[in-house]
């Protein structure tokens, strides 16, 4: 714990203003997440921090990381891998792309570099649920459903409008005591 707040110290200290106006604004955004039980207001903020996420002062690393984000959505697996693989060498602060390239290497089969690039992720950034969910996942396709349960359940606590990680949790839940007896 004391190593993982020493390197997230010396990230901060090593980037620029924007970086840490940004996390003062996503701050703001997860007290709110918090705070409100209004599900309308809380997808609104859901929405607005994947935002943040996925924004980079670095524009050639924003460039290659929408190519990445279209070759995904068009199913193009390889080559989605290959633009976010380059966004990241651009930017090796820019938690996104390491939590996208995650998801890649997660569809095509390959969860241990998916884990990597999760943890990468956290590194930068620890709050990112999204990536946490996709733990939760990785642990689940590795067969050890208590560290997913874990990783669900970190998700939702920073963000409790994960309306479809917390049936899957209850699901998991019910699967994890069904198999205890």
């Amino acid at each position: 714990m004391k190593r993982r707040l020493i390197i997230a110290l010396g990230l901060l200290i090593s980037l620029p203003a924007v970086y840490a106006n940004q996390d003062k604004d996503l701050s703001a955004l997860f007290g709110l997440l918090q705070s409100t039980s209004d599900p309308r207001e809380g997808a609104a903020v859901t929405r607005q921090i994947w935002s943040h996420w996925h924004t980079t002062d670095n524009v050639a690393a924003a460039e290659l990381f929408d190519a990445g984000v279209q070759h995904m959505a068009n199913d193009e697996l390889q080559q989605a891998r290959e633009f976010f693989t380059r966004s990241i060498e651009q930017d090796p602060t820019f938690a996104e792309a390491w939590n996208k390239r995650a998801m890649v290497h997660f569809w095509l089969g390959d969860v241990t570099q998916s884990a990597e690039d999760v943890k990468q992720t956290l590194r930068l950034e620890p709050r990112h649920f999204g990536a946490l969910a996709g733990m939760g996942w990785i642990y689940l396709r590795q067969g050890d459903a208590i560290a997913a349960r874990t990783a669900f359940q970190r998700a939702l606590h920073l963000n409790p409008f994960l309306h479809d990680i917390a049936d899957n949790l209850q699901q998991l839940e019910r699967d994890i005591r069904r198999n205890a007896i």
